[in-house]
């Protein structure tokens, strides 16, 4: 399926001229037939990403006059076929290699049919400076680079080289692993496991390198080039960038693909071992061509890189976090109109596909150490603004201080506590004096009124009126005592009263902790700290409604997930059914194929035999 906006795939078409075994068969028909077209392609030179391909009409079409027909292509740049390497270099490939220098990843592949030129494109002759292909001029690039690059850049490049052989991954670098397998991990994503990885000084030391992988590489002779390639070969550089000041790093991984061509059996003569390789380089194209459908047509909701070791490779490259570049390579040759016009429908769809690069940034623990040093400065300086805004709004009246505030409460409450207590004590103490005032007033009226009846001769009994009587200098002497004393305390209290007003100290009291009352200081922070309390219960039980009502919902999610992906599994199972039938059946029709091909070429033989016996000499 599509990824969602990105950047397209970049395609170029690369023409080359015709080599001599084309040479040789246009002459042939251009002294055989007059108007025959001896090229199928066609440039405009004012419109460099228009191409027009011209391939004959079929036999069975007799309406028609035309003898070819013709279909135009939009590319990003078309290259004729007299386009010197420099040029294809600067137009197609050095935009990439300026993104691998800025962190991205990046990919520039060739594709085309067998002799189409891919290898000269990719590699080129090392040794000549005019000749030299994409790979050597990009180690120019990055070399210069690094080199103009300031004081404060380290960096690393690394290279390393692999083929895909028989549909097994092998090390150019170390032949003894010929079977590697592929991995991915979100940091290093889709790699080689145990690939040789060789740490690069010089432009030097990556020609040495790759002239030793092009030795190690698998290559044979068939009738169409004489050194065909029988693999996939895979060049990658990383570059890894570290920024000694801000100690960034960034790095930048490097994909160079030359891709076998492929190849019609008719037209290669191929046969044995080299019509096995044939069929697996077909095999992985035809994998690679269903990967770009599955991109592009919008339908498709699974898109099978795993299918084969090239587009599990190449998974980065299309569709995923890479810039890439598609070289496609082309005959000029009528002979090859057929597979002309394929590669440039392969071209087309390739177009289609949008790529979501981004720098790959990794961050660093002394990186990490320097933000946080510089945000404990910053936090550290907003501190301090934030106490100096506080002394402020505090000194001005515009906030309070709840420090200073709670204090103040505390000592208010504890001055209305001492004010009670004071009023409680004084209650009890001035209550003794009053009670002994009163017995001694009741005994006195008492003593009086028998007195008063024993003079006046009344009925009350004499004795107990003597008996009063005799009592009456022991009261007389207690109440003088009283009367002392209760001048003594009225002394006290005048002079309480001079000192504090015309007010008793009690009265004081109770009209202070009126006073305290109606000025309600309290009032405020409690009705705060109730406020406080309320809404803190409340959030907490909103909180923990919400948390229960997000497990309830996370609980149905993954339920209709578990049932998605039990669904998904079954669609994957019988598709997998599906793709096993259908592979079985394709391996039927291939046998079949091969069989008539063999019979076919049997009967041509046997044909060109006896037209041999019976032309005459």
């Amino acid at each position: 399926m599509q990824p969602k906006g990105g950047t397209n795939v970049s395609v170029v078409c690369r023409v080359r001229p015709l080599n001599e075994k084309e040479l040789k068969m246009a002459e042939e028909k251009k002294d055989q037939d007059t108007g025959v077209k001896n090229i199928c392609v066609d440039f405009n030179p004012e419109d460099k990403a228009l191409i027009t391909v011209y391939t004959p009409k079929e036999k069975n079409d007799k309406l028609s006059k035309e003898l070819y027909d013709k279909h135009e292509f939009r590319m990003d740049y078309v290259f004729e076929c007299d386009t010197d390497q420099a040029t294809v270099y600067d137009i197609a490939a050095k935009p990439i290699i300026n993104g691998i220098l800025d962190g991205f990843n990046g990919t520039v592949l060739t594709y085309g049919q067998t002799s189409s030129g891919k290898t000269f494109t990719m590699q080129g002759n090392i040794d000549d400076v005019e000749l030299r292909g994409i790979i050597p001029r990009m180690v120019d690039t990055i070399f210069d680079a690094i080199r103009q690059a300031g004081e404060k850049m380290e960096f690393t490049v690394k290279s390393s080289m692999v083929e895909i052989y028989n549909e097994k991954i092998r090390d150019l670098l170390d032949p003894s692993k010929d079977n590697l397998e592929i991995h991915s991990d979100k940091q290093r994503g889709i790699y080689v496991d145990g690939l040789t990885e060789t740490s690069m000084g010089t432009e030097l030391d990556v020609y040495e390198l790759m002239k030793q992988g092009n030795a190690n590489r698998a290559i044979g002779v068939t009738n169409m080039n004489a050194q065909s390639s029988r693999s996939h070969s895979i060049f990658i550089l990383t570059l890894i960038m570290n920024d000694t000041e801000s100690l960034a790093c960034k790095t930048g991984k490097l994909y160079l693909v030359d891709l076998a061509g492929s190849e019609m059996i008719s037209k290669t003569g191929a046969s044995g071992q080299t019509l096995e390789e044939a069929k697996n380089i077909n095999k992985s194209l035809t994998m690679l061509g269903r990967v770009i459908t599955a991109l592009t047509d919008g339908k498709s909701q699974h898109v099978p890189y795993r299918d084969s070791k090239l587009t599990r490779i190449l998974q980065e490259s299309l569709g995923g976090n890479a810039k890439t570049c598609l070289i496609i390579t082309a005959s000029p040759s009528m002979y090859n109109a057929a597979e002309t016009l394929s590669t440039c429908r392969f071209g087309i769809r390739a177009k289609s596909i949008k790529n979501n690069a981004r720098v790959n940034k990794q961050v660093t623990l002394a990186e990490l150490k320097v933000a946080v040093t510089r945000l404990e400065k910053e936090l550290k300086l907003k501190d301090g603004l934030i106490e100096q805004m506080n002394r402020f709004l505090t000194n001005n009246g515009l906030i309070f201080d709840i420090e200073t505030e709670a204090k103040s409460f505390r000592k208010a409450a504890t001055m209305d506590m001492n004010s009670k207590k004071h009023l409680e004590t004084l209650s009890r103490d001035q209550l003794p004096i009053d009670s002994t005032v009163e017995r001694v007033a009741q005994s006195d009226d008492i003593a009086s009124k028998y007195y008063s009846e024993s003079q006046n001769g009344g009925k009350e009994d004499t004795a107990a009126a003597f008996k009063s009587q005799d009592q009456l200098p022991v009261r007389r002497n207690l109440r003088s005592s009283l009367d002392e004393s209760n001048n003594v305390v009225e002394l006290l209290e005048e002079e309480r009263l001079e000192r504090k007003g015309s007010k008793s100290p009690a009265r004081e009291i109770i009209e202070e902790r009126d006073r305290m009352s109606s000025v309600n200081l309290f009032k405020p922070y409690k009705q705060i700290s109730d406020q406080y309390d309320t809404a803190t219960k409340f959030l907490h039980e909103q909180e923990k409604a919400e948390q229960i009502s997000s497990i309830d919902v996370l609980i149905d999610q993954l339920t209709e997930e578990r049932k998605y992906i039990k669904a998904i599994k079954e669609k994957l199972r019988l598709k997998t059914e599906e793709a096993k039938l259908a592979r079985a059946e394709t391996v039927e029709k291939e046998k079949e194929l091969e069989a008539k091909e063999f019979a076919l070429e049997a009967v041509r033989k046997e044909l060109e035999e006896k037209l041999e016996e019976v032309t005459p000499k």
